[in-house]
């Protein structure tokens, strides 16, 4: 499941990650953009800091899954967030 339609239809089965647009998906490389709302945001009304982690984890994957046909399996093994 690598190419954007395909991925588009997954997320929208997905609460939390319906509103997320993947604009290019290709070459090991993705664009996407979300409107933060307030599902989004932690107490203090910002990006919550669990969320981005994640959205940068999923689309990252999608990414690296269009590297050399994805013939390579990817694992987060660390992320540092600020």
């Amino acid at each position: 499941m690598t190419g954007i339609s395909e991925l588009t239809k997954y997320l929208q089965c997905t609460k939390t990650f319906d509103k997320l647009k993947l604009l290019k998906l290709g070459g090991g490389c993705a664009l996407a953009e979300l409107k933060v709302e307030e599902e989004h945001t932690n107490s203090l009304g910002g990006l919550h800091g669990g969320f981005s982690a994640t959205l940068v984890d999923m689309v990252s994957t999608y990414a690296l899954s269009t590297h050399r046909n994805g013939d390579y399996p990817t694992v987060s093994v660390d992320m540092f967030m600020r």
